[in-house]
């Protein structure tokens, strides 16, 4: 198929390409049996007999020359240059495709090995004629995990000689409209939010997004399977996971965000309501993450990261958090702005802060040191 995009006109063509074959092919036996019939009536039966065991893989060998052949040649052929259109992403779908192989060995014992592929698949509709007719292509596992649904994406496409649609691949393909895209991630989901008592209120995004990542990471939606990672939006309770050389970047409500560095696991609970204001809720088990915080009026927390038995958030600040279960120590580094840390079982509430290039570090009871440190010497990336 290569590059043909499969709709209902695309598929009744190759229908009626593929029976046309099935006529022609007929026609053609009865032509040649008619006209050389005295030197093939003695072997009619052996013929019968061939063509039985030859069927499938004769409508087969049809099939791939009048139903798939005619779209193909269509790809290198078309009449006009390729046009470059704007389309939204309606869904993104992964096809599982598994296939077993048996094995024979020596004894009657046989292995079966499994085999996996994934077609990544692409939904939009007909864009080449104002059609709302759900279309779909497919596209690699790199430029997948690129793109968000309702995200809008240039395309370049073409129509051949025979009048199949073919998408067009080059550098720009699927290049996303940074405007529109704009407009949607802060439209779609957005919430008024009343954050003091003169009423006024504030549009707070409540949708968590995985901007960017690298190297192996992935991620688990509740009451799901864990996923590699890809460019998509959560709602929900989401853990994720990294292993060497790998980060994973997310944004959350409020403007705030979580780089999520190797070797980390954590899990995020967007967009929760607590006391009049709308919190994020980070868990840090294991490992090191960067948080950065926006301001907010009055200094409400809006991002809170719970580590150990401290809770830790910041206003207007950009800090870095590092623990290890194994130790049981908890480091935090700020690098701009102000950040609180709260001892969970503290009978009196004390709850410390550290300013910019300043690390404070804790064990599971209580601030053990506070140093003045070098920002440069810490990655910040």
């Amino acid at each position: 198929m290569f590059n043909t995009v499969i709709d209902s006109s695309t598929t009744l063509n190759m229908l009626l390409s593929f029976l046309g074959g099935i006529v022609l092919t007929i026609t053609c036996f009865i032509i040649y049996f008619k006209n050389n019939w005295e030197k093939v009536k003695s072997y009619v039966g052996v013929i019968i007999i061939a063509v039985m065991f030859c069927f499938p893989m004769l409508i087969g060998i049809i099939f791939l020359i009048f139903g798939l052949g005619p779209s193909f040649v269509d790809n290198f052929i078309y009449l006009s240059k390729p046009k470059e259109y704007k389309i939204q992403i309606l869904k993104k779908e992964i096809s599982e495709h598994t296939q077993k192989t048996t094995t024979k060995k020596v004894g009657r014992q046989s292995t079966t090995t499994t085999r996996t592929s994934y077609n990544h698949i692409i939904h939009t509709t007909k864009w080449w004629d104002n059609n709302s007719e759900m279309v779909s292509f497919s596209v690699t596992s790199e430029e997948y995990n690129k793109l968000y649904e309702k995200e809008y994406v240039y395309i370049k496409s073409y129509k051949g000689i025979f009048g199949y649609q073919h998408l067009y691949r080059d550098k720009d393909f699927l290049r996303p409209d940074e405007d529109a895209n704009k407009t949607i991630k802060n439209t779609a989901v957005a919430k008024k939010v009343i954050l003091n008592k003169g009423q006024k209120e504030v549009i707070l995004n409540q949708e968590s997004r995985i901007v960017s990542f690298n190297g192996n990471g992935e991620y688990k939606p509740i009451n799901s399977d864990w996923k590699p990672c890809e460019k998509t939006s959560f709602k929900g309770r989401t853990e994720f996971k990294t292993k060497d050389n790998s980060k994973i970047f997310i944004g959350l409500p409020s403007d705030n965000s979580v780089k999520v560095k190797s070797n980390t696991e954590i899990d995020l609970e967007p967009a929760e309501r607590v006391k009049n204001s709308n919190i994020t809720t980070a868990r840090l088990y294991n490992g090191n993450v960067i948080c950065s915080t926006a301001p907010t009026q009055n200094g409400k927390k809006t991002l809170r990261t719970l580590v150990s038995n401290f809770e830790i958030y910041g206003n207007a600040a950009v800090y870095q958090i590092n623990y290890s279960k194994k130790t049981k120590k908890t480091e935090v580094i700020v690098r701009s702005g102000f950040v609180n840390i709260k001892l969970l079982k503290s009978e009196n509430g004390r709850t410390p802060g550290i300013g910019k290039s300043y690390k404070m570090v804790f064990d599971e009871e209580k601030e053990t040191s506070l140093s003045k440190i070098n920002l440069d010497d810490y990655d910040w990336d």
